[in-house]
């Protein structure tokens, strides 16, 4: 290990007694290698070898006591590790003391699997599809009786205290709140659009409202690990935007990704995989408007001055309109 300070991305210059005291603050043993990882979470991320095994050290270098990431993303990566076959951060250890780097950290074991990487013509993608289907209805095999969300408070998820259609219509008039802030409010046009599937999706949730799961929120290729062949995911993290609610919310990030790239056999080996190992039956009206409100999240941070996603676009539903299109073209099994 080097001897000078060196650059952890935006944990910026962290010396080797600094890395060797956190190891020793959870009897990790010697630190032998630590390089910084480049992916998730902006680069404040780094890869330890300790005499224990590969580890990941987390670093909060903008910490936020409103959102409390760190115990957020603890009692998710407890919930898979009782609950589920895949594979989490788990132990999860945080020390809240700033006073070894000048912020929070956590530390957690590396986990197996490969990282599947940018898309590759060579990748049996419908394989690798069906492979995320079953994953994701593993992670929702933690069942709740409500809708619910974690809280700092008590360090657990608690109940919402009201029914799913109407969580679901506060997170959307959230949404659209937060891009009239960050950017600029929706035209009359998009927001008609995203009032007419809020309302088609809370019907259905109103004649069924007994389904709700842990909601990953953020299942993409990133944020999973796959198996050596490519035909399953073994591994999840990033566990910061966990939530309950109706588990086919989950479903559009990844459904999104494989209709634009991969189209419809990957499509509709993602959606059956997941029907037949859940169980459940899939809504095109929901699938519908959980796709639109997955794109919205994209569309207000996208639209930021800063990020300047989508220079091209005039509005929201003209940017949504063909990507909508498209993903309802690819899914032909229901």
């Amino acid at each position: 290990m080097a001897v000078e300070p060196r650059r952890f991305g935006a944990l910026g210059p962290l010396t080797d007694h600094q890395l060797q005291a956190a190891a020793a603050r959870f009897d990790l043993g010697r630190v032998h290698t630590a390089e910084p990882l480049t992916g998730g979470l902006f680069g404040k991320n780094v890869a330890l070898t300790t005499d224990t095994g590969p580890w990941v050290l987390r670093g909060d270098p903008w910490p936020d006591d409103r959102d409390d990431q760190f115990r957020r993303e603890r009692c998710f990566a407890r919930l898979i590790h009782d609950h589920c076959e895949l594979t989490a951060p788990w132990p999860y250890l945080i020390d809240p003391d700033p006073s070894l780097f000048g912020w929070p950290y956590a530390l957690m074991p590396r986990l197996a699997g490969a990282p599947i990487g940018k898309p590759s013509s060579n990748r049996d993608w419908p394989a690798l599809a069906a492979g995320f289907g079953r994953a994701v209805a593993d992670l929702h095999r933690i069942a709740f009786d409500t809708p619910g969300e974690w809280r700092p408070d008590t360090d657990r998820v608690e109940p919402i205290e009201t029914s799913g259609a109407r969580y679901l219509e506060a997170r959307i008039a959230w949404w659209m709140f937060r891009t009239a802030e960050t950017s600029e409010a929706l035209d009359p046009a998009s927001e008609r659009m995203l009032t007419d599937a809020i309302e088609g999706a809370a019907l259905e949730l109103d004649l069924e409202d007994d389904a709700a799961t842990y909601v990953h929120h953020d299942l993409n290729l990133g944020n999973v690990l796959a198996s050596d062949d490519g035909t399953a995911i073994v591994a999840v993290f990033d566990l910061g935007e966990g939530y309950v609610a109706d588990p086919l919310e989950d479903l559009p990030r990844l459904l999104t990704h494989l209709a634009l790239h991969h189209g419809e056999p990957a499509v509709n080996a993602y959606l059956q995989a997941y029907s037949g190992a859940s169980g459940r039956t899939l809504s095109r009206v929901r699938l519908r408007s959980y796709t639109l409100f997955d794109l919205l999240v994209f569309w207000e941070y996208g639209r930021r001055p800063a990020a300047n996603w989508f220079p091209e676009a005039r509005s929201f539903a003209e940017w949504v309109a063909p990507v909508l299109a498209r993903v309802e073209d690819t899914i032909t099994a229901w």
